[in-house]
């Protein structure tokens, strides 16, 4: 009894690890979207705002490839601008190129603060610039 439940349980993870498999998006660069007409839903990863064309109803705008500025995608998306909606900051877009219209529409947008990925500027603990200054003293 014990060896038919867990071989149930064993079927039932490699149908979830298929069904998970079969159910992604793929990730493609900026490059191959154009080129690669059948590829369907997608998500883009490498992509920088380069220029902002219309701010809102739709909002379209431009990313480049982060590895070549030269490559350029235009995008429009029905979502509404996030905050950190600002040209030179990473965003990642989900959705399918329309060859039609020479765009990619998507349906998620999610923009990266490099703010927020830095490291911290300020210095270690027990450096000699994270000790306090001495103290003057007065002498008698």
């Amino acid at each position: 009894m014990k060896l038919a439940v867990i071989g149930v349980l064993f079927l039932g993870a490699i149908g979830v690890l298929i069904w998970m498999a079969v159910d992604t998006i793929p990730v493609v660069a900026i490059q191959d979207v154009k080129a690669r007409k059948d590829l369907g839903v997608c998500r883009i990863d490498d992509g920088v705002i380069h220029s902002i064309e219309k701010p809102a109803d739709p909002l379209e705008f431009t990313i480049r490839a982060e590895s070549n500025p030269q490559i350029l995608l235009a995008v429009r998306t029905p979502r509404t601008q996030p905050d950190n909606f600002k040209i030179g900051n990473k965003v990642s877009v989900k959705g399918i190129y329309d060859a039609g219209q020479g765009k990619f529409v998507a349906d998620e947008l999610m923009t990266k603060c490099p703010s927020r990925y830095e490291a911290s500027k300020m210095p270690a603990e027990g450096s000699p610039a994270s000790e306090p200054a001495p103290v003057a003293q007065k002498v008698p």
